[in-house]
């Protein structure tokens, strides 16, 4: 979403300041950003994809989660890096309804020509994407397995992918990019080496994994 700066005009303000979107960067479509480094890399090249991260720091994040992210750890990274109080909480938020309820939510949350991170899962691993807008009608695209299409044919092509389909929001409104540091995601590693809570809540959540994309 694009920063928000303060304005006289009372009302346009307002309207702003209760708009809610994920923690999300404008994007416009470019070529894939894949970390290329191992199967369960799909978390870092989704960091890298919009702009959370350079490359070289998806890259590391890589490295250093070997066996992939966990939605715990994509949201800390970005609460850590993007949010400055505890109002600006990033979260995972279960997309449900009827096909067109669901379009209205991703309207109201993602805005035209932004996208936000975008997750489905299974008990056997999840998988990590970008939900673009692109002018009201939405897009997924993979940077792992560099793909791009229409995001509900998508999910339409098998049931649990509906079921299990989230995505990251916040009451952030930024248009900066690469805040997600190497010296973070060292921080929130270390924190939940540190906390076995933060460690036992993390290890319930979706792991990253690598996930067969259904062929719609």
């Amino acid at each position: 979403m694009r920063y928000t700066r303060k304005t006289k005009n009372k009302k346009r303000k307002t309207k702003n300041k209760n708009k809610k979107g994920g923690q999300i960067i404008t994007y416009a479509e470019t070529e894939y950003r894949s970390t290329h480094a191992h199967t369960y890399d799909c978390g870092p090249s989704v960091f890298y994809l919009l702009g959370y991260c350079d490359e070289e720091t998806a890259q590391y994040m890589a490295s250093v989660f070997p066996e992939g992210v966990t939605s715990y750890i994509i949201t800390s990274l970005l609460n850590k890096s993007y949010n400055s109080s505890r109002y600006n909480n990033s979260r995972w938020l279960h997309i449900t309804g009827e096909p067109e309820e669901r379009l209205a939510k991703l309207r109201e949350l993602i805005p035209e020509n932004h996208a936000t991170i975008g997750s489905y899962g299974d008990d056997d691993g999840g998988h990590y994407f970008a939900v673009y807008n692109k002018k009201n009608n939405f897009k997924c695209i993979d940077p792992q397995q560099e793909f791009q299409g229409p995001l509900f044919r998508m999910l339409s092509s098998a049931e649990y992918l509906w079921d299990s389909f989230y995505i990251v929001v916040s009451d952030l409104k930024t248009d900066k990019k690469h805040l997600v540091t190497r010296a973070i995601i060292d921080q929130v590693r270390a924190e939940m080496s540190d906390s076995a809570e933060n460690f036992a809540s993390a290890s319930e959540k979706i792991k990253a994994k690598f996930v067969p994309r259904p062929v719609p």
